[in-house]
């Protein structure tokens, strides 16, 4: 068995770096930091605070949230939730 390794944007600190925001989706900002570990953490208003694991390109999987990731495009000025 094989396990796709995450590559791209995604595995750069300096990329990783410039996600670091306040994003707005609807009626819900979400906010987006660098843990002590330097990887990045997604906090939407009125719910926890969620992992974001490298996947591939410039996309992270939430890892609590099984089947959502979140894509950034550009500079990390803006983000797109699938689930």
């Amino acid at each position: 068995m094989f396990t796709r390794l995450a590559a791209g944007d995604c595995t750069d600190p300096e990329f990783r770096a410039r996600c670091v925001g306040t994003f707005k989706g609807g009626p819900t900002t979400h906010r987006a930091n660098l843990d002590t570990e330097g990887q990045l953490v997604l906090k939407p208003d009125n719910q926890p605070v969620y992992r974001l694991a490298p996947q591939d390109g410039r996309r992270f999987r939430i890892v609590e949230l099984e089947g959502f990731v979140v894509e950034f495009s550009g500079e990390g000025t803006t983000k797109r939730i699938e689930g």
